[in-house]
């Protein structure tokens, strides 16, 4: 079966930011010649379809890591379908989920504050709705076992999960500069422990 490489290369003019991903991709292209493995071939596309949207452009960097740790990191325990799920996901997910989900993770590991001011806004409805949209996807989780907990848009019952953590991990986002949670969740919301707010 013969694979488009012609598209890496479109990558590569389209977004030159992304250069060391395509060439990844390409020596991925390679070995999915010498063996050919439909799951591979899955996750490759994928990957150059996200990379040619140029509304992905800030996602690129940690696109690029999320391939690194999968796909170009022989140690890597997931199996082709779980990483095909998970860019499955992060395709659909914005700049600004990134950002939350990292916020909810540094949250839960007392590196920052978020204050759960209300915010009845379209600013704030959109961005609780990005929140729910992670919840749905069982990156975050929600509530306790009070009905009225769980019902709450309050971030003080909002927590990363298990999941949540991984994909974190994989897409390097420990990296996200604190200003970029900060706009996240709207302006003043995110103190780091040293009482920065954002």
């Amino acid at each position: 079966m013969e694979f488009p490489l012609v598209e890496v290369e479109e990558v590569e003019s389209v977004l030159r930011i992304t250069e060391s991903v395509a060439r990844h991709i390409s020596r991925l292209c390679d070995w999915f010649k010498k063996e050919p493995d439909e799951d591979i071939k899955d996750c490759i596309k994928e990957a150059i379809l996200m990379l040619r949207k140029e509304t992905q452009a800030k996602k690129s960097f940690h696109l690029e890591k999320f391939v690194e740790n999968t796909l170009l990191t022989p140690e890597c325990e997931l199996e082709p379908s779980t990483i095909f799920s998970f860019l499955k996901d992060i395709e659909q997910m914005t700049w600004r989920q990134l950002c939350l989900l990292e916020g909810f993770r540094r949250q839960d590991s007392n590196e920052i504050e978020i204050s759960s001011n209300s915010d009845s806004g379209i600013n704030g409805i959109s961005i609780a709705t990005e929140i729910k949209q992670l919840i749905d996807l069982n990156y975050l989780n929600r509530g306790s076992d009070r009905i009225r907990n769980y019902l709450s848009t309050s971030f003080d019952h909002i927590h990363i999960s298990t999941l949540g953590q991984v994909i974190s991990k994989l897409l390097g986002l420990q990296s996200v500069e604190l200003p970029e949670i900060g706009k996240a969740f709207g302006g003043g919301r995110v103190k780091d422990t040293k009482t920065t707010i954002y």
